[in-house]
């Protein structure tokens, strides 16, 4: 079951973000450019990131992945992390349910973030890739006739400063309006 009390949103500190993109280092493109990144990783990260976790150290880390990414540098830890995430795969209504993505990439990504609001007391916090494979099946008595087998399962690499129980809660909590899938954590490294 869920903690009583609801993590931190991500997205209201996205908006916030968006507010100020000026933030950005480096940017190359304008800040309309930065919006519209951030806007498209928006919905997908909440499939492979702990957005809604407790865990401050988690917390920062994951609210510079997107700014991140929005630095448009190549070798952003971010855009590494984002690189070695499993994706849905071509033929998934036909059976081809598992994407790993890539162990290694994920492995040695390392980044290095401040957090973006002061006063946590907290100046730097360092990390390297941590690979989980996420499975997602129908709970009992939901299995509809459906031609692809489950569970499906993908890859995805967070911040080594989160926990697999970060990750699972998080999902639980995104997930909340999706009463009929379970996610099952068989292996995080």
């Amino acid at each position: 079951s869920l903690p009583v009390a609801s993590p931190p949103d991500f997205y209201p500190f996205l908006d916030e973000y968006l507010l100020d993109s000026s933030r950005v280092e480096g940017s190359v493109g304008a800040p309309s450019d930065i919006v519209n990144i951030v806007k498209k990783y928006r919905n997908l990260i909440q499939f492979y990131l702990p957005i809604y976790t407790t865990n401050e150290i988690c917390q920062i880390a994951v609210h510079n992945f997107l700014p991140s990414i929005a630095n448009e540098k190549i070798d952003s830890w971010a855009l590494k992390m984002a690189d070695s995430w499993g994706k849905i795969p071509d033929g998934l209504f036909f059976g081809n349910i598992h994407t790993v993505g890539m162990y290694e990439e994920c492995l040695e990504t390392k980044g290095t973030v401040k957090p973006y609001r002061n006063g946590t007391g907290i100046n730097e916090i360092d990390f390297q890739g941590k690979y989980c494979k996420v499975y997602y099946g129908l709970k009992s008595g939901m299995i509809v006739a459906i031609k692809t087998p489950l569970p499906f399962y993908y890859g995805t690499c967070m911040p080594s400063v989160c926990s697999k129980e970060d990750l699972r809660w998080s999902f639980r909590f995104a997930n909340r309006s999706r009463p009929y899938w379970k996610q099952l954590f068989r292996k995080t490294i």
